[in-house]
């Protein structure tokens, strides 16, 4: 398993290293969340900046935390954010 180091070492990227901590977490989306998230994409927002990710978060916040642990590195509500849009691309990308 990657951990931080990995990523401030430039082993691996900053988008594989919060895709790994997604998947630890188990993150799920539903399908009107990847709707908006495709859309955001489809518009051009990369960062998805225009979709409200608060109610993503907060489910998911004890395995996040949990996930973050695995890792070896601190959990952060920003970290958690840049794990959760990572996620939610990716799903969106893969269920498209």
């Amino acid at each position: 398993m990657m951990t931080h180091r990995d990523f401030m070492e430039g082993k691996v990227t900053h988008a594989q290293y919060c895709s790994s901590v997604a998947k630890a977490a188990g993150i799920k989306f539903n399908d009107s969340e990847l709707a908006l998230v495709r859309e955001a994409l489809a518009s051009g927002d990369e960062d998805l900046n225009s979709v409200e990710l608060d109610h993503l978060v907060w489910p998911n916040w004890e395995s996040l935390h949990r996930a973050f642990e695995e890792h070896e590195d601190c959990f952060w509500a920003s970290s958690a954010t840049y794990v959760i849009k990572q996620a939610a691309r990716e799903a969106a990308q893969r269920n498209a």
